[in-house]
């Protein structure tokens, strides 16, 4: 009996040849593995894993449970081996599952006590998804494993993206067969397959937003400013890619990808003063004697709009259904400004044109447990990612290869500020005592 249960188990093993397309069986090893399965949800797991081998392996056994109970850890720790050696895939799993946790994060519990912490510290009720965390494959499965036993997907739930071999990480070849070098040398066509975008699009119903809906936040340097009568703020990308066009052929090869540009145009009404003037911070030594006119305050803010230091605006976009969205745009410089003054007009105009080193596109936002919407931490004590955001925008590194290298760089300086900062206090304080 225990050789024909050994080789059955074996007969699973060479079942299983990929993984990665689908929820189960990734998920059942991940979870029997980790002892994660509680007597709640075993009769749940229990029967998916069931319907899973019906579907797919249909092994015959009178325990089927047990068996893939047996095989459970020697196939994690092929799924935990073939994840570390294909990096593209498990960069387009933490892509799709990150995009489903943003989608249905607010549908999970929030367990008081239960917990997660990433290698910065950072705490949060659902795991921290981070392609530099050595962890990230185990803290991919947890969030799936969240919403899985909450029932926001299904065992069979299409990831859409590739299966990989459990022994090699390789692809899975699409056409069942590798594709030669004799192929590709001979241009001969590859049979792809299409397979349909299980993103949960949402209706477009209730989340636009018109003018009334945003509100305009400016920040220069720690320092933000509501801006009150801004009428309109456009914002324009361009990016020029050159064009590789090889010897005897009349189509192109690719496209190298140039310099990016941000350009927009900020319109505001006309009132008894600049309104970019009111986003300096009171205590900046622009404060002069105004001589320009019989104004009764004697020393006020007065500088050119071009000469102002970059600065970040941020719109903050809510409506009547509860739908809440950001558009940042960082670094912004003034180029060309002017007005006008018009008889036939009813509200005259200031026009600005900027320049900008980065921008983060609209994305969904979410209130924080007060109902606030906070970009820049304010009611939180002024702590912000907006820092960093900014930071890796002013050097041109936001959306590109080095962003999580810099970022994981800044960490540490700041890291390394607080605890030299407690150094310091823990000093002071032991002097103190002495005296």
């Amino acid at each position: 009996m225990e050789e024909q249960q050994n080789n059955t188990v074996n007969d699973l093993l060479e079942s299983i040849t990929s993984f990665g397309s689908t929820l189960f069986p990734m998920l059942y090893f991940y979870a029997r593995h980790k002892n994660l399965i509680t007597e709640y949800t075993e009769n749940k797991y229990i029967y998916d894993i069931k319907q899973f081998n019906n579907e797919n392996i249909q092994l015959n056994s009178e325990d089927i449970v047990s068996l893939y109970n047996s095989a459970a850890t020697t196939i994690y720790m092929k799924m935990t081996s073939a994840a570390k050696k294909n990096p593209s895939w498990m960069w387009s799993l933490n892509n799709t599952v990150s995009s489903i946790m943003e989608r249905y994060k607010v549908r999970l519990p929030q367990v008081k006590g239960a917990l997660y912490t990433n290698k910065r510290g950072e705490v949060s009720y659902t795991p921290i998804l981070d392609q530099g965390d050595p962890n990230n494959f185990e803290n991919i499965l947890e969030c799936l494993r969240l919403l899985y036993e909450n029932d926001i997907i299904v065992y069979n739930y299409n990831l859409g993206i590739r299966d990989i071999d459990i022994n090699t990480g390789n692809y899975n070849s699409i056409r069942g067969s590798e594709i030669n070098a004799k192929d590709h040398s001979i241009h001969k066509p590859i049979v792809g397959q299409f397979v349909l975008n299980n993103n949960n699009i949402k209706p477009a119903y209730g989340r636009t937003f018109t003018g009334t809906d945003m509100k305009v936040l400016v920040s220069l340097g720690n320092t933000v400013t509501p801006i009150k009568n801004m009428t309109t703020f456009t914002w324009s990308v361009h990016r020029g890619k050159g064009v590789g066009r090889p010897v005897g052929r009349p189509g192109s090869l690719g496209r190298s990808k140039g310099p990016r540009t941000i350009a927009g145009t900020m319109i505001f009404a006309v009132t008894d003063h600049e309104p970019l003037l009111d986003i300096i911070p009171s205590t900046a030594p622009t404060r002069r004697l105004d001589r320009t006119g019989w104004n009764q305050k004697g020393y006020r803010s007065v500088i050119m709009p071009d000469d102002l230091p970059p600065f970040d605006i941020t719109v903050v976009m809510g409506n009547e259904y509860g739908a809440y969205a950001i558009l940042t745009v960082y670094g912004i410089e003034i180029i060309d400004y002017g007005g006008q003054y018009n008889v036939d007009n009813l509200m005259n105009e200031h026009v600005y044109q900027y320049t900008a080193a980065g921008m983060d596109p609209i994305v969904e936002a979410y209130p924080d447990e007060n109902g606030f919407i906070d970009p820049y931490g304010v009611l939180q004590g002024g702590y912000s990612e907006m820092w960093f955001r900014r930071e890796a925008a002013m050097h041109g590194l936001l959306y590109s290869d080095l962003e999580q290298a810099y970022f994981d760089h800044l960490y540490s300086i700041y890291n390394n500020m607080c605890n030299n900062k407690n150094n310091t206090k823990r000093t002071k304080n032991k002097r103190t005592r002495q005296f």
